[in-house]
């Protein structure tokens, strides 16, 4: 596999896919040769997979997809529809906008970052996944990610399930 290190053992990392990178994500994705999106696990209320917080001038401020409230408990991340009874898209590009136009870099960014909002996004995974990719591509960063789902594991108990996404990547 690409990237092996020169025991042929590699890295993995596995997390949930979050609407935007975080911080700490960079740092785990940069020690790691496999990269893996867990998106076949429960979706959770109040989690990071649909909202990300952004500094304005009165302080931290949420920017949220709304996602499906009724019977949605159970629903796997991969499978959460977004809401589309809002205009979600340009609430969060004008809440960006707000808090960062003026902002040395954000002509750099703000056209490619409205481009991947204002996208006809059906599932939160799918917007979730592109907006890390994003992330990545703009610090110059390009990285291939695997996804939980697609990659044929069997749901086990959560420590044999690792092992088995560890397996299937060598």
């Amino acid at each position: 596999m690409k990237g092996a290190k020169s025991d042929s053992r590699l890295t993995v990392v596995i997390v949930q896919p979050c609407f935007f990178p975080w911080r700490g994500q960079f740092d785990l994705f940069s020690r790691a040769e496999v990269k893996i999106f867990l998106d076949d696990v429960q979706f959770s209320r109040g989690s990071w997979y649909n909202r990300n917080k952004i500094m304005t001038e009165s302080g931290p401020a949420w920017i949220t997809v709304p996602v499906r409230q009724k019977g949605s408990m159970q629903t796997l991340i991969k499978d959460m529809p977004i809401s589309q009874t809002e205009d979600w898209q340009e609430k969060i590009l004008g809440q960006i906008y707000s808090a960062y136009r003026k902002s040395p870099f954000f002509k750099l960014y703000y056209e490619s970052l409205a481009e991947l909002i204002g996208r006809d996004w059906q599932c939160i995974s799918d917007l979730s996944r592109a907006s890390v990719r994003w992330g990545f591509e703009r610090l110059d960063r390009p990285a291939e990610f695997l996804t939980a789902s697609e990659m044929g594991v069997d749901p086990q108990n959560r420590v044999e399930r690792l092992v088995s996404f560890c397996t299937a990547v060598g």
